[in-house]
């Protein structure tokens, strides 16, 4: 909800397993949360299945507007679900899970998200055929999945030249200056970032650092959403680099309490306490538990 305040156009969720999200009540709970003002939302899944990617998706696909299959997650755990990018050596299945997509939630984007095959030509291969299943859009992570495969953004340009539907680059986007140089020089429909949005929600503006008033906002919103206080100080910390010293992030790391927590960064910042516009807690943005009983029960 952040984020969008500050020049982002569409979020996505993090990375949904799809076996464990349509089994599991638990996982659905867990891993998937809104509210009515977070879109436009693209909801991405790891999946290897077609009929089981159209059953997790049966529970959210009136949530979001959109949906990313993940071909680029080069983490081996995910790999050796044959997930992930590993997919860029099983394309077909790729195209499969494209199709199920396409047939059964024809209302919502479809896009994939990969990273490059070792073999250019795969690559090439791949953005065309997946076009032509219908997909909406592509992103592309820069590098393949091998560890520490150096970035290699001018073959952006050439898989941007050979579809005909928009490409969306991403990978090593950490700060302006190379923002800058890739709007300029590769001119991408879009850019995805994540670790950059982490330390600066307001990374799209011309904010170097992340502000007091974003800091303070993000204060705001945790309060509101409830949020859990362990992900509340990471996310502090996050933001905070530029701005606290190591050793200030290391006391905020030590707080238990979400009150201790306002304070120290009131105190840090020179914030009045009463300056924090708390709103209502939101116990649930959706009833999602009563939503998946009664409408998603697959």
């Amino acid at each position: 909800m952040l984020v969008r305040k500050y020049n982002v156009d569409v979020a996505f969720t993090p990375m949904i397993i799809s076996n464990d999200f349509f089994r599991s009540e638990k996982a659905r709970m867990a891993e998937f949360s809104t509210d009515t003002g977070d879109r436009p939302l693209i909801a991405q899944f790891a999946a290897n299945d077609g009929p089981t990617l159209v059953k997790a998706v049966s529970h959210l696909h009136d949530l979001c507007d959109g949906v990313d299959i993940n071909c680029g997650c080069p983490q081996k755990w995910l790999m050796d679900l044959e997930m992930g990018s590993s997919l860029l050596y099983n394309t077909e299945t790729i195209y499969d899970l494209i199709n199920h997509l396409e047939r059964n939630f024809g209302n919502l984007c479809r896009s994939i998200k990969i990273r490059l095959h070792d073999d250019l030509r795969v690559t090439f291969e791949l953005v065309k055929r997946a076009e032509m299943c219908g997909v909406h859009f592509i992103t592309v992570h820069c590098r393949t999945r091998s560890k520490g495969a150096p970035i290699n953004y001018e073959a952006f340009s050439l898989i941007k030249e050979s579809i005909g539907i928009p490409a969306v680059i991403n990978g090593d986007i950490f700060n302006r200056t190379t923002l800058k140089n890739i709007q300029d020089k590769m001119k991408p429909r879009g850019i995805m970032c994540a670790r950059a949005l982490l330390n600066n929600p307001s990374f799209f503006t011309e904010s170097e650092k992340t502000s007091v008033e974003c800091i303070k906002e993000y204060v705001e919103l945790a309060h509101k959403y409830q949020t859990k206080v362990t992900i509340m100080k990471n996310m502090l910390i996050f933001m905070t680099r530029e701005s606290m010293t190591k050793n200030e992030r290391s006391k905020l790391a030590l707080l238990k309490k979400d009150k201790d927590i306002v304070e120290f960064i009131a105190t840090k910042f020179g914030i009045e306490i009463d300056d924090f516009h708390f709103t209502d807690h939101i116990d649930d943005k959706f009833d999602l538990d009563e939503l998946f009983r009664k409408n998603f029960s697959i």
